[in-house]
């Protein structure tokens, strides 16, 4: 999952963005994170076209409004995934002190996507990484059935334009790199130097 790390030389960090309650101050602090993030919903890693409803999220809610709020608690994601995060079954879980995913080599190293497309644990008796993937609603039926079906799309792409054409449809389309992780794991690529 690439965009859940957080950076030191993060242009929030460095202009001291904080969020706000009114939200037509939001939309620089917004505009930060969708550039850090490439233009991807930081949860689901879905492009996010220019008519979705993109959210600010605080990662910990519990923090939202105080001064433990700030930049390593932001991300930007789609507003249905920020909906339907859940938050209060997982409020008290381990990973909102440990933060282990916002280091991206520790995160793959505990969570890896399996051959049929579903976010796993590297140990099954890993709770927190297993709670963390339960938080994100990874799994969940509509998000697997969209991962699946534009995996479909690209599998049907790469047959008829060859491997070239295939690469050069991402180069062209950012949308089609949609599941970004997802994409790499299945078709053995690596897209960073796409972004």
């Amino acid at each position: 999952m690439k965009f859940l790390s957080k950076r030191a030389d993060s242009k929030i960090l460095q202009n001291c963005m904080r969020y706000s309650n009114n939200p037509s101050k939001n939309k620089e602090l917004k505009e930060a994170l969708l550039e850090e993030q490439k233009g991807f919903c930081a949860y689901t890693e879905k492009y996010i076209d220019h008519l979705e409803s993109v959210d600010i999220e605080h990662f910990n809610s519990s923090l939202k409004n105080t001064n433990e709020d700030g930049y390593y608690n932001y991300y930007a994601v789609l507003h249905k995934v920020n909906i339907n995060k859940l938050d209060e079954k997982y409020s008290d879980a381990k990973f909102h002190e440990t933060l282990f995913f916002q280091n991206k080599d520790v995160l793959d190293s505990r969570i890896f996507i399996s051959d049929d497309m579903l976010y796993m644990v590297t140990d099954s008796e890993d709770i927190e990484a297993k709670d963390f993937v339960d938080f994100l609603m990874l799994n969940s039926n509509s998000l697997y059935e969209a991962r699946k079906k534009h995996i479909s799309f690209l599998s049907d792409m790469l047959k008829q334009l060859g491997d070239q054409k295939f690469l050069d449809l991402f180069k062209r389309h950012k949308s089609t790199m949609s599941y970004i992780s997802v994409i790499e794991n299945k078709f053995n690529l690596n897209l960073d130097h796409l972004l």
